[in-house]
């Protein structure tokens, strides 16, 4: 891997992300960036290789020393060997092996990581399957580390549906108090058909997961219900200072989830009918932020920013018991579809439970069901599919809390509502928190270019459409510039303006 620059790494690579949180009158040349995987943003990564090691599903072999003329055959062979600064590049192949990466790096910095890599964009195919299948699982002994490591350019493909079965899990997932895995970074992968999750965190901090697309999981964890990217009880490190790129580049936010494509994830094999009881399936989810064991509230700052959201079972963007986080940015589309999830109102971005959250700049636009005959009903009544909304906070159990958030440059809309309808708020900090439409647009359709089907089932898988403004959206412009975003934000939503094409 050749080296870059101070400026590349800030300019170039940073721009997928660290653009997101660098000052916004730090103009570039880089033009905005798209939701799923980058060309751009894999070219040019902010990661350096002090030592390179070679995997080849066809000619490799365990038993040789893992260089480019004598590469490894399983990833997994990886582990035992790598440190610091090493980069482990995968050929274009099929590997049926999952990967348990149990060492990692040392630091903050380019040469710092221990780095999986695909030697092409999304060309490694993983199809590991079975009961609790992981296809990387980023946790070293009882749950501890490891830190400072990259998943970058695989296809994670599940062979089938299993339950446990997660893409990329991160820490320990068991509720326990172990000291989670840290600084991980999770770029321009494809991850589908994991039974319980795309990407699941437990414990853990410093979480950056960009560029990826995330569809079709979800469908068979009936307890440990999963999403598509889920980020569950994040933790301090013990111990740990900021140093290097903590401080240089992404000072304000310690975890981060931008430029992500999330769709078509669903508990389809949950609830019925006569018991609709799915909770999740949720496109993206900050869960849990409140410790449910030691009830300590993790103090930093999140960053949820330029996803797109869509044709989820659960919610675009839902953020349970969670507090300092800021939504911005993201655009959620025809979510809260399964029809036996057991929410009696359905928003396609909210806040359940949580504080000091930030909800600015997003699109949130939903089909609600009219009448109970309608087929995605699949005969559940009352048919909640009817509440399907755009905007909802408020504590919905006797413990939680629902102080200081705002909600601000928001565009929502609910074909058939009508003055703000499709919002819904209770037991709001109404000093604080209460979504009004002077701040926000309500009932006003984004005009998106072509957006994808709305008519089809949950457990069908939808074709993306296309979620680019056209040119009278009142989405563009709209747009609140603080100085955490790109500087090239103007308008309202995931996609950019100058897009004729998003994703």
């Amino acid at each position: 891997m050749s080296t870059i620059s101070r400026l590349q790494f800030l300019f170039i690579a940073a721009t997928a992300i660290l653009a997101v949180v660098c000052p916004a009158n730090a103009q570039t040349t880089q033009a905005p960036n798209t939701p799923g995987p980058s060309a751009r943003l894999f070219a040019a990564p902010f990661y350096r290789c002090a030592r390179n090691f070679y995997v080849d599903a066809t000619y490799g072999n365990d038993a040789n020393a893992g260089t480019q003329d004598a590469p490894w055959q399983n990833i997994q062979t990886a582990d035992a060997t790598v440190q610091a600064g090493d980069c482990v590049n995968v050929q274009p192949g099929t590997y049926t092996a999952a990967t348990n990466i149990t060492r990692g790096g040392n630091a903050p910095r380019p040469r710092g990581y221990v780095v999986y890599r695909c030697t092409q964009l999304n060309a490694c195919q993983i199809t590991a399957s079975g009961f609790a299948t992981k296809g990387f699982y980023i946790t070293g002994p009882n749950g501890v580390g490891p830190a400072f490591v990259v998943i970058d350019g695989f296809e994670l493909a599940a062979g089938d549906y299993n339950t446990y079965g997660v893409g990329v899990a991160i820490g320990n997932l068991n509720h326990t108090t172990a000291p989670g895995a840290h600084h991980i970074w999770v770029l321009n992968n494809i991850i589908h058909g994991y039974g319980e999750s795309g990407i699941a965190t437990g414990m853990g901090e410093f979480f950056y997961f960009l560029h990826n697309t995330i569809y079709d999981n979800a469908r068979v964890t009936c307890d440990a219900q999963g999403s598509g990217i889920t980020i569950w009880e994040p933790s301090p490190v013990p111990g740990y200072n900021p140093s290097g790129m903590d401080l240089t580049y992404i000072p304000r936010f310690r975890n981060v989830v931008a430029f992500n494509v999330t769709n078509n994830n669903a508990l389809t094999q949950c609830g019925t009918a006569a018991n609709p009881y799915d909770t999740d399936g949720n496109g993206i989810i900050m869960d849990t932020f409140k410790n449910d064991i030691t009830g300590v509230t993790y103090p930093y700052q999140t960053l949820v920013a330029f996803n797109l959201s869509y044709n989820n079972g659960g919610g675009g963007i839902h953020v349970f018991k969670s507090s300092n986080i800021t939504i911005a940015n993201n655009t959620a589309f025809n979510n809260q579809i399964d029809p036996f999830n057991n929410a009696s109102f359905r928003p396609q971005i909210d806040v359940a439970n949580g504080d000091n959250n930030v909800i600015i700049n997003n699109i949130a636009y939903g089909f609600p069901a009219i009448t109970a005959d309608d087929p995605r009903c699949e005969q559940t009544q009352p048919c909640t599919l009817t509440f399907i909304g755009a905007f909802a906070a408020g504590k919905n159990d006797t413990d939680g809390t629902d102080n200081n958030n705002v909600w601000q440059n928001n565009v929502s809309f609910i074909p058939g509502s009508s003055n703000g309808s499709e919002n819904d708020w209770s037991d709001t900090d109404a000093a604080n928190n209460t979504y009004t439409c002077t701040a926000n647009q309500c009932s006003t359709d984004p005009l998106f270019v072509t957006p994808s089907d709305v008519s089809a089932p949950a457990d069908t898988v939808y074709s993306s459409g296309n979620f680019a403004l056209q040119a009278e959206s009142p989405a563009l412009g709209y747009a609140q510039t603080p100085r955490y975003l790109p500087w090239w934000t103007m308008d309202a939503g995931a996609c950019d303006s100058r897009f004729e094409a998003c994703p």
